[in-house]
């Protein structure tokens, strides 16, 4: 018989330790061999005990594409729920215990979100049993907050609705709520307010107020979650796009007004010439030029919306959307992948507090002309 004196929880994230430990019945067991979709992982037994982390190979199996987002949602035909099976992988793991004569065999199943999480907040986490999270910032996995910039494209995401689940978003402000939909798959949903050009019937149900929205999600008519939607009216902008901690994505509009430089450096050049006078017409060539662009943008926030901007400081993917105007339609690549300069970011936790960030966003690569 396999024991295990270490195991996981019901849902883990991916880029944190996730380690099992087990012991066998068999007499000297002299390793534990772990499949995984195929790939086969050995251990040998320490004082009689085999350990396995899976945060390696999770690493590599729920994150395949580099966080590229892969929807492309068009609201123009009055869908606004998408399923993404990027962002929740759940695996089948056999574990075959071995000896010299014996062997022994047993199958789990383990769930993880590409997500990580901070001890301090992972230790509410653990010990809060909601079922249905929003897969935002939030304090008690209850109550969560989003800006939502009028005219880009922009959604939050919803673990936990398994398939043939029934669920609604109701804005108890005004007292209307969407249609009721039942969940085709157990994969988790994102809920999209805009695709740059187009809201849905039921988004505009959602998003009234130039303020602030109240939502409420319900499930199998339960109440599970509070979702306060801050709609800032269209107005230009740069705006990005970026993987956060919780496994989605999330969105903010920087300033209108940005500081843009362009830092060119000389490759080489040729000195010296070989004619006379008369036939020159320089004395030296450069063989070409490298260049960078960088932009610098600025915006202010709140104490609630702290944590939304750590998120895209930590972030290992961002993206610019090519349009600093609203209400253009996406397009395929119209997020283009950046990089933000290392800026330490200050957080002031005080209630309404007005804060302002700056931040160096490095464009794609300038290419030039070379001799």
């Amino acid at each position: 018989m396999i024991n295990f004196t270490k195991d996981l929880l019901a849902v883990n994230p991916a880029y944190n330790d996730s380690i099992i430990q087990f012991e066998s019945t068999i007499t000297n067991a002299v390793k534990a061999v772990i499949s995984i979709e195929g790939i086969q992982f050995q251990t040998i037994p320490i004082n009689g005990k085999f350990t396995f982390n899976f945060k390696e190979i999770i690493k590599s199996i729920i994150n395949t594409n580099r966080f590229e987002d892969d929807i492309l949602p068009d609201l123009g035909n009055d869908v606004f729920i998408y399923y993404d099976d990027k962002i929740v992988k759940k695996i089948e793991v056999v574990i075959s215990v071995q000896s010299l004569t014996a062997n022994e065999q047993i199958t789990k199943n383990y769930t993880f979100i590409r997500s990580v999480e901070q001890l301090m907040n992972y230790r509410n986490l653990i010990n809060i049993t909601a079922d249905i999270k929003v897969l935002l910032p939030s304090k008690n996995y209850v109550d969560y907050h989003l800006k939502y910039f009028e005219g880009y494209p922009f959604d939050f995401a919803i673990y936990g609705i398994k398939s043939g689940d029934t669920f609604y978003l109701r804005n108890i402000t005004t007292n209307q709520q969407t249609e009721i939909f039942t969940a085709t798959t157990s994969n988790a949903l994102r809920v999209f307010l805009s695709d740059g050009a187009n809201s849905t019937t039921d988004t505009d149900i959602l998003i009234q107020s130039s303020t602030l929205n109240r939502l409420e999600l319900f499930v199998n008519g339960h109440f599970k979650a509070n979702i306060s939607v801050s709609k800032v009216e269209s107005d230009s902008g740069v705006y990005l796009k970026w993987i956060n901690s919780k496994g989605s994505y999330s969105y903010w509009k920087f300033d209108r007004v940005f500081k843009s430089l362009i830092t060119p450096k000389t490759i080489d050049d040729f000195e010296g010439s070989y004619d006379n006078l008369q036939n020159l017409n320089a004395t030296s060539y450069i063989i070409g030029k490298t260049a960078n662009q960088t932009i610098q943008v600025d915006s202010n926030y709140n104490s609630l919306e702290a944590e939304y901007l750590k998120d895209l400081i930590t972030s290992p993917s961002v993206w610019m959307y090519r349009h600093q105007t609203a209400f253009n339609q996406q397009m395929p690549f119209d997020f283009i992948g950046v990089k933000l300069s290392d800026t330490a970011f200050t957080a002031i936790d005080t209630k309404n507090s007005k804060n302002r960030v700056s931040l160096t966003i490095t464009l794609p690569t300038f290419f030039t002309q070379t001799n």
